[in-house]
């Protein structure tokens, strides 16, 4: 830098230095809004902070007129530099990174989803099934329906209704999870996900390259902000000039690749997919507890299974995970479930003891889902003492006791009315169960 440009450095600090000062509110708010951006990330957006580079800016003038004192600015320096690179990535990427070159979490950690999510799914899917049918050999053996009457004897004692009904032909039965016998009875398996430890695990090549490429991506704009951070510390210093004129001759990413290397792998990789995940301000302010940006340095330690960086990629991998494997869990549950329902549904049509009937119906617990499909096969099957299940799924109550839970308040108040079309169905296959005042 010539002569003549120090001279023209100077003037044009002195001209900032006269501008900050001659302003009452920028001289009050601009240490607030120091304090406020090292305590919450919710204080970094742009709309408190339009622009980084004028903001380091307006603290330059604050150090160089004392509202701000060296000191006070060195003990917020730690939290304050990792802050400020990490926001003017978030910055940056929202327009220089684009998701293909992000990546999933799915690229980062490796993840198969044939050999970590299909193959276990087909041995969960096997002992499922071997559970579902030590269950239904155990029903066989107490007999399906005296579980229906079982579960609603105890209704009746919940509820506390009183029993009148004669004395049912099939005993109460003791169910798999309540043995007194000692016998070994199937345990429902899980889908357990593999244990992740983020301290011994490490990145492919292929990652270690997409990281370097998002780095690259984000290097120019955290280069400026590490000149700019530079003049921070040197505000007062009496050739400051020549400081800004040595920066001026430094390469152009030369600042941005020694903060980059005070850092490992992980940290970056944390802090970048924390950054990308909050592109938009509107994600960054609605996370509650943000992950501090650049936590440890190398000069510190090597990375501890405590840091934030660590947890923050184990819960990234976890969360991936649990997702995926739901999905199998979820679609395993559904099938069980249509089965159950279709058995369930066959009983309540065939038998002719109302108390296994009602049962069916305590169940099922809302007049949706089985319930509902319990109606449509009712208006459109056939089935035995039709005139007492079609009462006992529009009053929603046998014998007093309440079969369904979607409805609260009287017995009266829980009373459903079909629509015209499941009324006229049933009316045609049952017209001559009931009186015309009836129907």
């Amino acid at each position: 830098m010539t002569e003549f440009n120090q001279r023209q450095l100077k003037l044009i600090l002195e001209t900032c230095d006269a501008i900050y000062q001659s302003s009452n509110s920028l001289r009050e708010s601009t240490k607030t809004l120091v304090e406020k951006f090292c305590a919450s990330h919710t204080q970094r957006t742009v709309d408190v902070i339009t622009n980084n580079y004028v903001f380091l800016g307006h603290i330059i003038c604050a150090l160089r007129a004392g509202d701000i004192i060296a000191d006070e600015m060195n003990a917020l320096w730690p939290k304050f530099e990792g802050a400020m690179v990490e926001e003017q990535m978030r910055r940056d990427m929202s327009w220089k990174v684009s998701e293909d070159q992000m990546g999933s979490v799915m690229n980062w950690f490796d993840i198969d989803r044939q050999r970590d999510i299909v193959v276990p799914g087909w041995r969960y899917r096997e002992q499922h099934s071997a559970y579902v049918k030590a269950l239904e050999d155990g029903n066989a053996n107490a007999g399906v329906e005296a579980l229906y009457v079982d579960l609603f004897n105890r209704a009746q004692t919940e509820q506390g209704v009183e029993s009148t009904d004669p004395a049912s032909p099939i005993s109460p039965v003791t169910t798999a999870s309540q043995t007194t016998t000692g016998e070994t009875h199937a345990v429902k398996p899980e889908f357990k996900i593999p244990d992740f430890d983020p301290l011994s695990w490490q990145l492919s090549e292929a990652s270690l390259d997409r990281l370097n490429m998002i780095q690259n991506a984000v290097s120019p704009g955290v280069d400026k902000i590490c000149r700019m951070l530079t003049m921070v510390r040197l505000p007062l210093d009496a050739d400051f000039p020549k400081v800004v004129a040595s920066l001026e001759g430094a390469a152009p990413t030369e600042l941005a690749d020694k903060f980059f290397e005070r850092y490992s792998t992980k940290v970056k990789l944390a802090t970048l997919m924390q950054a990308f995940a909050h592109t938009r301000n509107s994600d960054r302010r609605s996370v509650e507890n943000l992950m501090t940006p650049f936590e440890r340095e190398h000069a510190k330690g090597a990375d501890q299974i405590t840091d934030e960086a660590l947890q923050f990629l184990k819960s990234l991998y976890l969360a991936k995970m649990n997702s995926m494997v739901s999905e199998v869990v979820a679609e395993v549950e559904e099938e069980y479930l249509n089965s159950k329902e279709n058995a369930s549904a066959s009983t309540f049509l065939g038998t002719d003891n109302l108390s296994v009937a009602a049962g069916v119906l305590l169940e099922a617990k809302y007049r949706g889902g089985l319930g509902g499909r319990l109606v449509t096969l009712c208006a459109t099957s056939t089935m035995s003492l039709p005139r007492s299940k079609i009462q006992m799924l529009i009053t929603g109550t046998y014998m007093g006791v309440k079969l369904f839970g979607d409805k609260s308040g009287s017995l009266e108040d829980i009373r459903w009315f079909p629509c015209k079309r499941t009324l006229y169905r049933m009316f045609k296959n049952y017209h001559d169960k009931f009186t015309l005042e009836e129907w």
